[in-house]
């Protein structure tokens, strides 16, 4: 489905609570190359669950965090990987946790070796075929980090974004002006022109973007405007990747 005009779409962001080996014959696909691995798989009591995109990201998530990473898939083995915030290193804090297919089961081993079976989560019909679906990057001038929001026909939204620190006094040893990582899950609805966003993090926040979605021949964009807590107004032009 494209659109030939410019639509607006107010986004109101609510807050919750924070963010095997395979055999050898098996090639190793690229993120993307996922196979039946792509979806949202819930837990029994639904408290929880995962979300693996066609894009190879993952997130896992709970009331308590939301990990963020990347995955690839071996026969019936998912093999997340997660970094550390601001940097590419392997998060030590995220451990190592191990997913298993069973057609519309996957097990999960988390990094305390419990394992639990999710599954596949239906996602809402509205979704199927929205213009929202898939991933949007923008890269910040003067610099090489890149923000992006993915939003998945099962109702949930993953997004890593690179901000200025609070007054821009660096933080933890950060020096003064260099950006903080900020990763977020959660999940999204659509009413009429607005998007209601539900985060898991562990900061709350509150904010509400302007987005307006512009179809072109070449690539499409997502205008993103929010209001600063300063005031100041910033917009940003994500591009669909394909």
């Amino acid at each position: 489905m494209r659109w030939s005009v410019p639509l607006c779409l107010t986004m109101l962001l609510f807050s919750g609570c924070s963010g095997a080996k395979g055999g050898a014959v098996t090639p190793s696909p690229t993120p993307g190359q996922t196979g039946s691995a792509p979806g949202r798989w819930n837990s029994p009591d639904e408290s929880r669950w995962v979300e693996l995109t066609p894009k190879g990201t993952v997130a896992v998530v709970s009331k308590e965090q939301a990990l963020i990473g990347t995955y690839v898939v071996r026969g019936n083995e998912v093999e997340p990987r997660f970094s550390a915030l601001n940097s590419s290193k392997p998060s030590r804090s995220a451990g190592v946790w191990k997913m298993r297919l069973d057609g519309d089961q996957l097990r999960v081993t988390n990094p305390d070796q419990r394992s639990d079976d999710y599954r596949r989560s239906p996602g809402p019909p509205e979704l199927k075929d929205s213009p929202l679906l898939g991933r949007w990057e923008w890269t910040r001038k003067g610099s090489q980090k890149v923000n992006s929001f993915e939003f998945t026909p099962s109702g949930s939204f993953i997004s890593v974004r690179w901000l200025h620190p609070k007054g821009q006094g660096g933080s933890k040893g950060r020096p003064k002006g260099e950006l903080e990582e900020l990763r977020e899950a959660g999940t999204y609805r659509v009413d009429g022109n607005a998007i209601y966003l539900t985060t898991f993090r562990k900061h709350k926040a509150s904010r509400k973007l302007q987005f307006q979605l512009v179809s072109g021949v070449d690539h499409d964009k997502l205008m993103i405007t929010h209001t600063r807590p300063d005031g100041t107004v910033a917009t940003a032009e994500y591009r669909r990747i394909p």
